[in-house]
């Protein structure tokens, strides 16, 4: 008997392996108005352009793939939602491998800060040297409009440096900004504030009358409102004054106090009147300080001392030229010639006046340089022809004779 040995064949089972080309890049989004919290045909469009570009290997033959992935549309949380999209693919030997692709949603966009409508401020120091106002302007941020529809959280005003450095007479400019719960910073805006003292002062340190008006207005501004009466008091400085009190200008108290009204900055004046006379005087002064100011806690401002300029303007020859400024204020000089610049007009200048008229055989004899024979041009203008030392000859523009 022979027995003849069949040998068994064992198959063993190749698992077929699958292999997809690298992962989809991270997708980051910004975050926007719409149901989900961002654009949705942006990652389907991410989607599709990884699905163009994968290889897909496979031990199954043929290669036969299907697709799948896990993406339906999901609402971000808020600006920080973190969505992963599960990409499958299937062989025609029922094989399957996936990957993964990451989308982040945030908000990139900053919060809008809108210009400040008063990016000025002018805040006042009584005499104490407390600021006025200041703590109202660090709680109540009026003059800003800020926005930011995206990103969810308050959304905060910051200001740097801290506006407590402050102090009075002081000029400050801080950078004002705002950032969202996102972390994004808005525009950068300037803010400049100035601290002044409150304070009283003339409105001007010069003024100027002539003598024949009738009356000019001292005034004093107080630059900031108070909730009571601010009383100034004004002093006539009468050693520093040429013009003299009740005789170049109706009488005027040597003190005397000028009263802002609580809750107003109108100004406050006192009413200043030449006396006209018919003397011919160089311009006369009349100086006024502030002395003190009581009241709503002000100071005295820069410009404290005034000076009232009394311009004599009388003209006795009614030639048209002021006495003060006119080279023969008694003889009617519409022109001022004055042809040896001595300061005194020909027509009354005794070094111009002719003293001596002679003939002399068969001449005119005149004996001052200036004085010579007045001619009149084709166009009615009239001249002296005069001789110079030299023997030369000139001439000098005068007035016609009538």
């Amino acid at each position: 008997m022979f027995l003849f040995l069949i040998p068994l064949l064992y198959v063993a089972e190749v698992e077929a392996s699958i292999m997809i080309d690298f992962p989809p890049e991270d997708l980051n989004l910004e975050c926007d108005g719409s149901t989900e919290g961002y654009d949705t045909q942006e990652v389907y469009d991410w989607i599709d352009d990884y699905l163009e570009i994968v290889t897909v290997t496979s031990d199954c033959d043929p290669v036969d793939e299907v697709w799948s992935h896990d993406y339906n549309g999901e609402e971000a949380d808020g600006c920080f939602g973190n969505i992963t999209v599960e990409f499958t693919v299937t062989d025609a030997c029922g094989d399957s491998e996936f990957v993964f692709g990451h989308i982040s949603i945030e908000d990139l966009t900053p919060p809008n800060l809108d210009a400040p409508t008063i990016s000025s401020h002018i805040l006042y120091c009584d005499s104490d040297g407390i600021i006025i106002g200041l703590q109202d302007l660090i709680d109540q941020d009026y003059y800003f409009t800020i926005e930011d529809d995206e990103c969810s959280g308050e959304v905060e005003l910051n200001l740097m440096p801290d506006i407590s450095i402050l102090e009075c007479d002081s000029h400050v400019y801080f950078d004002v900004y705002t950032m969202d719960e996102c972390g994004n910073p808005s525009e950068l805006y300037t803010i400049d504030i100035k601290v002044e003292f409150i304070q009283v002062q003339f409105n001007s340190d010069n003024y100027t009358v002539l003598e024949d008006e009738s009356s000019v207005q001292i005034c004093l501004n107080l630059n900031s409102e108070v909730d009571e009466d601010v009383n100034v008091n004004v002093r006539r400085i009468n050693s520093s004054s040429t013009a003299t009190n009740g005789v170049d200008y109706s009488s005027i108290p040597w003190n005397q106090t000028l009263t802002f009204p609580a809750n107003s900055t109108s100004d406050q004046c006192f009413t200043f009147s030449p006396i006209d006379d018919v003397l011919a005087e160089s311009d006369e002064n009349v100086y006024f300080e502030i002395t003190s100011v009581s009241g709503g806690n002000g100071v005295i401002g820069v410009d404290y001392t005034a000076n009232v300029i009394i311009v004599d303007n009388d003209d006795d020859d009614d030639d048209g030229v002021e006495n003060s400024v006119d080279n023969c204020p008694d003889t009617p000089n519409e022109f001022q010639e004055d042809f040896d610049g001595d300061g005194v007009g020909d027509v009354c200048d005794p070094e111009t006046t002719i003293s001596q008229v002679a003939e002399f055989q068969d001449y005119i004899y005149v004996n001052k340089l200036y004085s010579g024979i007045i001619v009149q041009s084709n166009n009615g203008d009239c001249w002296v022809i005069v001789v110079q030392n030299d023997g030369s000859l000139n001439t000098v523009s005068v007035s016609c004779p009538d």
